[in-house]
């Protein structure tokens, strides 16, 4: 398995990678064209595609800091999932990263509640504080979400540190304090 970076919207897999994005997260979690575009821009911002040999699998989409990488997002392309390929990803990113945080719906679902399961199972603990995450199509809406990390649970300041670079750097151009 490897990680290939795509850093212009004119890479040859970009649009079949953009359709599985589309295809695997609702609207508001989910990044606009344009905004996709200038993210890309970002020296932080690795948009992965993932491939097990020549077979795209998914993508990786991480935001890489000296502290933490944060995985945006994650998907494995529906034909290809229940095959262990989340799994896999997660390891690969791993044995890049030393430290990763992501988010997931406060487990209130049954499908969320699987996801919390999947992410525990490969290494990541819940982060116990209030964290509301702002939506990618609507200015000034939030949504509750639940912070996990690999290793341990971040201390307050260094999740006051994330939360900045979320609202201010991630976000920054779909939200305003």
């Amino acid at each position: 398995m490897r990680l290939e970076r795509v850093t212009s919207a004119n890479h040859k897999m970009y649009a079949t990678a953009r359709e599985l994005y589309r295809i695997s997260f609702p609207d508001h979690e989910r990044r606009s064209e344009a905004g996709q575009s200038k993210a890309l821009q970002s020296p932080d911002y690795h948009f992965n595609l993932v491939y097990d040999g020549d077979v795209f699998v998914g993508l990786a989409l991480i935001w890489c800091r000296e502290e933490y990488a944060y995985i945006e997002h994650l998907c494995v392309n529906p034909a290809l999932r229940n095959g262990g390929y989340g799994a896999k990803i997660l390891a690969l990113v791993k044995e890049k990263y030393h430290k990763i945080l992501l988010d997931i719906d406060p487990p209130e679902t049954e499908i969320a509640v699987r996801r919390k399961g999947f992410y525990e199972r490969n290494g990541f603990v819940v982060n116990e504080m209030k964290y509301l995450f702002p939506a990618y199509d609507e200015e000034e809406k939030m949504y509750p979400m639940v912070l996990m990390s690999t290793q341990t649970q971040l201390t307050e300041n260094e999740f006051k540190e994330f939360y900045s670079y979320v609202i201010h750097h991630i976000m920054g151009e779909y939200f305003t304090i």
